[in-house]
Formats: structure tokens, sequence, C-alpha cells
């Protein structure tokens, strides 16, 4: 005869609350991707502007807790993946405006200093005034080494 019980071919029972919580769980998941891939396509635009983009990496994070409350205890296992892996990518979309932000003086200058230059030759000084920038306003911060 057999085991008795239901057969591995058989398609478990699920109630429709858990069904609702797994469909709410992966829609708040697919919001927690696009707010995430608008942060990355905000943060390519020219420098005062791509701080916009703090806008949609908060409501990534948003999206991401209600779709980790809506996942819990329910069968989806990718939404806590899905939501770490958006939350990782804008964190480090977070760190490298606030970057930018801190050394608002710094990042405007090139900025500027881009946006005028036509040949590679002065896209190349740009770069390498924009280095000595940093480098000289690392020297400024309190306790930075002397050299």
């Amino acid at each position: 005869m057999g085991f008795p019980g239901p057969q591995p071919d058989a398609p478990r029972p699920s109630s429709p609350e858990l069904t609702d919580r797994a469909q709410l769980a992966a829609r708040r998941t697919l919001l927690v991707a696009v707010m995430t891939i608008l942060a990355l396509v905000i943060s390519t635009w020219t420098f005062p502007w791509a701080l916009l983009a703090f806008i949609p990496m908060a409501a990534a994070v948003g999206f991401g807790i209600a779709a980790l409350v809506a996942a819990r205890g329910g069968p989806n296992r990718l939404v806590l993946p899905a939501v770490i892996l958006g939350w990782g990518l804008a964190g480090l979309l977070a760190m490298q405006l606030l970057g930018s932000a801190v050394m608002w003086e710094v990042t405007m200058d090139d900025v500027t200093c881009r946006s005028e230059a036509i040949t590679t030759l002065a896209r190349d000084r740009c770069e390498a005034a924009h280095q000595q920038a940093i480098k000289d306003w690392v020297a400024r911060l309190p306790g930075a080494p002397s050299t």
C-alpha cells in the first residue's frame, strides 16, 4: 500500500489569506526593485539634481519593510534576498551621493569644469583638478595627516 497522506505530486493546499499575502509581498518587492532602479537612473543626472535620488531610495526602504511584513510567515522565500539586494544597492548609492554632497564645493567645481570641457585634454585637466581638489579638501579635515 503506501504511506497514507498527501502524495508528492499533489498540490499543497493553500489558504486564500496566504495567497493574498504572498501576492502583496511580491508586489511590494517589485516596487522595491522599481524604486531602486529609478534611484539609479536619477543618480546619473548632473550633480545637484542627482540628490533627488534620495526620494526613491527612501520609498524603496519603505516598500521593503512593507514587503517583509507581508511575507512574514508566508511561503515566499525570495522576498528577503530581493529586499536585501535592493537595500544594498540603495545604500551604496546613498553613500556615493552623500560623499558628493559633503564635498559640495569640490563637486560643483568639477561639474562646472566638465560641462565646459570640449576636448579630451580639457576633460583630463578637469579630472586632474578634481583629484587635487579632493586631496586638498581631505588635508583640511581636522586630524588629517600633514604631508
